[in-house]
C-alpha cells in the first residue's frame, strides 16, 4: 500500500496521484448479492493528530436490525499536511491500517467523499482502492458538482457525469450525499445507504460516530 500512502508529498504530486488512481477504480458492483456485514468509519483530524472510530455490523431482519460485531478506536499522527480534498493521504492511511485488524466487511461505509470529488478520488476511493475492498462515501456536504433531478432521483452531476446521489430518508432527515468509493455503483451505494438509515444517518456511521464522540470526551 506504500504507493497509496507516501510519507511525504507535495500538493502537485498528490493531485497527480489522485488523477492516476482514479483510472484504476472499479465503479461496478463487486459485492455479494445478499450483504451480511457492513462497516462504518468516521474520523477527526486536527494538526498532526488523527482519530478514527470504526464499527462492523451484522445485518439482521432485512436491514431492520443490526448487531455490533466489533468496534475500535485509533489515534495516530501524520506528517502529511491537513488540506481539503487530500484527506485520503492522511486519514485514509490510518483507516486502512486499522481495518487490517478486522474481518473485512462485505462493504465499508466511510464518512467523507468518493467519486464526488474534484479529482474523482475522495477518501472512500483511496481506502477502497488501496485495500481492494468495496467502499461507499457518505457526507452531509456537497463538495463539488450540482444536484439534478433525473427520473425522480436527485443525482450529483459533475462534468455531465453521475458521481453520486442524494439520499433523504424522511422530511426531518439531513440530505446525505452518497457516492461510490470502489467496487460499487452509484445506484447500489445509494440503495445501501437508504436501507441502513433507520433514523437520520446510516447505522454503521451512527455507531462509529458515537464511539468517536465517547472516546474524545474521555480525553
Amino acid at each position: 500500500m506504500s504507493k497509496f500512502f507516501p510519507e511525504k508529498i507535495t500538493i502537485l504530486s498528490a493531485s497527480e496521484l489522485q488523477e492516476q488512481f482514479h483510472e484504476e477504480l472499479i465503479l461496478e458492483d463487486e459485492i455479494p448479492v445478499n450483504l451480511e456485514t457492513i462497516g462504518g468509519v468516521t474520523s477527526y483530524s486536527r494538526g498532526s493528530i488523527i482519530k478514527v472510530a470504526m464499527s462492523i455490523l451484522k445485518i439482521k431482519d432485512n436491514y431492520s436490525n443490526f448487531e455490533i460485531l466489533k468496534q475500535d478506536f485509533v489515534e495516530d499522527t501524520s506528517r502529511i499536511p491537513e488540506l481539503p480534498t487530500f484527506g485520503g493521504f492522511r486519514e485514509g492511511r490510518v483507516i486502512a491500517d486499522t481495518i487490517t485488524s478486522f474481518d473485512i466487511p462485505d462493504i465499508l461505509m466511510i464518512k467523507g467523499h468518493g467519486l464526488n470529488h474534484p479529482r474523482k478520488f475522495g477518501i472512500a476511493c483511496h481506502v477502497g482502492l488501496s485495500m481492494n475492498i468495496a467502499t461507499i462515501a457518505v457526507s452531509t456536504e456537497l463538495l463539488c458538482g450540482e444536484v439534478k433531478t433525473i427520473d425522480g432521483k436527485n443525482l450529483i452531476m459533475d462534468d455531465e457525469e453521475i458521481v453520486g446521489e442524494v439520499v433523504k430518508k424522511t422530511a426531518t432527515s439531513p440530505r446525505l450525499y452518497v457516492s461510490p468509493g470502489h467496487r460499487v455503483s452509484v445506484e447500489t451505494a445509494a440503495e445501501i445507504v437508504r436501507k441502513t438509515t433507520l433514523e437520520k444517518i446510516p447505522e454503521p456511521l451512527r455507531i462509529a460516530n458515537e464511539e468517536l464522540v465517547k472516546r474524545m470526551s474521555q480525553k
